[in-house]
C-alpha cells in the first residue's frame, strides 16, 4: 500500500522504516504524534488496548483505522486515495486525539444521482443475474483521463 501511495506522489512513511516490527504500539504512537504524522493502521488494537488509547490521548495522535484487514494493499491504497481530501480536512481541522475509520467501497465515494429534466432511474431487470453483454459503457468523452493536479496530502504513517 505504501508503495502505491508514494508512486502517486503522496508523502507517507512506513512503520518498518522507523520502528522494529514488534515495537509495542504505545511506544511508537507518541513518536508519530510528535512528528505530526497521522497514523493509518488496520490494527483494531490501537483503539481497544488501554495502553494504546492512553498513548493516543496523551499525545493527541490522529489515527485512521482501516475497517477490513483482509484487503490487498492496492485496495487500501484506492480507499485512501479516494478519501485523501476528507482525511486531510480532518487532520487540518482537528487537533486530536481522535480515531476515524477508513472503509472500502463506501457509497459516499460517489455522490447520489440528482435527476434533471425528464431524468429518472431505469426500470430494474426482473433477473438479478447480469450477463456480459449488459455491462455499463463509459462514453469516450468521459473515459478521457483528466490531467493529474498536484495535491497537498497529509503526512501519513502506515502500520
Amino acid at each position: 500500500m505504501v508503495q502505491f501511495l508514494k508512486e502517486l506522489g503522496m508523502s507517507v512513511e512506513a512503520h518498518r522504516d522507523h520502528f522494529p516490527q514488534d515495537e509495542a504500539d504505545h511506544l511508537w504512537i507518541p513518536i508519530c504524534a510528535q512528528k505530526g504524522w497521522a497514523i493509518v493502521s488496520g490494527d483494531k488494537g490501537l483503539e481497544k488496548a488501554a495502553l494504546n488509547v492512553r498513548a493516543v490521548t496523551d499525545y493527541a495522535a490522529k489515527v485512521f483505522l482501516l475497517t477490513d484487514n483482509n484487503m490487498k494493499g492496492i485496495e487500501w491504497a484506492a480507499s485512501i486515495i479516494t478519501g485523501r481530501h476528507k482525511m486531510q480536512r480532518i487532520v487540518d481541522d482537528d487537533d486530536g486525539p481522535f480515531f476515524a475509520t477508513v472503509g472500502k467501497g463506501h457509497e459516499t465515494h460517489v455522490g447520489q444521482v440528482r435527476f434533471v429534466g425528464a431524468g429518472k432511474p431505469r426500470d430494474k431487470p426482473k433477473s438479478a443475474a447480469i450477463d456480459a453483454g449488459s455491462a455499463d459503457v463509459i462514453s469516450e468523452r468521459s473515459a478521457t483521463p483528466t490531467p493529474a493536479m498536484p495535491d497537498p496530502t497529509p503526512k501519513l504513517k502506515f502500520d
